[in-house]
């Protein structure tokens, strides 16, 4: 199983997980960005989402918590730098999606790489 569901009183959500770039937190709420590009906005708090990945014990490895709004898929990281305070991720078709971290959170998990 490589997908969670997140079910609301008027909606289901279904995300695989890997179509997943990261998913930035927004409140109550997060932004799911995916390899293609594409955004989706949940009514869910990423801390809930990250309850649902550690639950597959597959896909727990394959994401790393950067700070506490922003979870990414640690397979598809090509470059972190914290000079710029970037994460590039492949995405699909050759493109790249950039994320702004801060310098403090890559220098702490840059060692984890």
């Amino acid at each position: 199983m490589n997908s969670i569901k997140i079910a609301t009183r008027d909606e289901i959500f279904l995300i695989d997980l890997r179509l997943v770039a990261y998913f930035k937190a927004d409140g109550h709420y997060t932004n799911v960005c995916f390899l293609s590009g594409s955004k989706l906005f949940v009514p869910c708090g990423l801390s809930k989402i990250l309850e649902k990945i550690v639950a597959i014990n597959e896909m727990h490895g394959k994401y790393v918590l950067m700070g506490r709004s922003l979870l990414v898929n640690r397979t598809e990281i090509c470059c972190l730098n914290p000079i710029k305070e970037i994460v590039l991720i492949h995405g699909n078709n050759g493109q790249m999606l950039s994320i702004h971290v801060p310098k403090s959170v890559l220098r702490k998990i840059m060692p984890d790489f």
